[in-house]
């Protein structure tokens, strides 16, 4: 545990506060990572390319569930694009956000907890004016082509990122009386 130059025996940031801080840095630096792959697909991909990829998803699909009307999933992919922008931006000003809080955090700042529940929250008021319900409903849409276990794994996904969300502002808020 690191020790204050100020008050001697006293602990600078608590090994709660430092592994929760850790926990959130890798996790928003691997939202950051895997979003930043997205950016081609969503800003720089040409209708063509994006019609072409809809295609060979729709046959991969079939393939994987006989079940599986082509109609309906051409349409859900196409109705995913919509979103692809947009959520791509949210995740990733947000999760910038997040991180932004946490390193404060990391310093012993209060200002950093306001700013991580911030980015941790306001990204689903965001979806939800951008876009209503329709915005949570895509992904797990998405997933549904694919059979229905994908989409009960997409919707308890959401609700388990949500769980997470608030046990993290939880743990946060635990530690504002070590913090300035």
């Amino acid at each position: 545990m690191e020790t204050s130059p100020f008050t001697p025996g006293q602990s600078a940031r608590p090994t709660f506060l430092k592994v929760v801080c850790i926990l959130t840095f890798i996790g928003a630096g691997l939202v950051l990572l895997f979003s930043s792959f997205g950016i081609n697909s969503a800003f720089f991909q040409s209708p063509d390319e994006k019609a072409t990829i809809r295609e060979m998803t729709v046959e991969q699909v079939l393939k994987m569930n006989s079940d599986a009307d082509e109609e309906y999933v051409y349409e859900v992919l196409l109705e995913n694009e919509k979103y692809e922008q947009s959520n791509l931006i949210n995740g990733m000003v947000f999760s910038l956000l997040s991180l932004i809080g946490a390193l404060l955090m990391w310093r012993m700042k209060k200002t950093g907890f306001y700013l991580y529940v911030a980015g941790e929250l306001v990204t689903y008021l965001v979806t939800l004016v951008l876009h209503g319900a329709d915005g949570f409903k895509a992904g797990i849409n998405a997933a549904s082509i694919w059979s229905s276990s994908y989409e009960s794994m997409a919707a308890a996904s959401i609700v388990l990122i949500a769980a997470f969300d608030i046990a993290f502002i939880a743990m946060y808020a635990m530690n504002l009386k070590h913090m300035k």
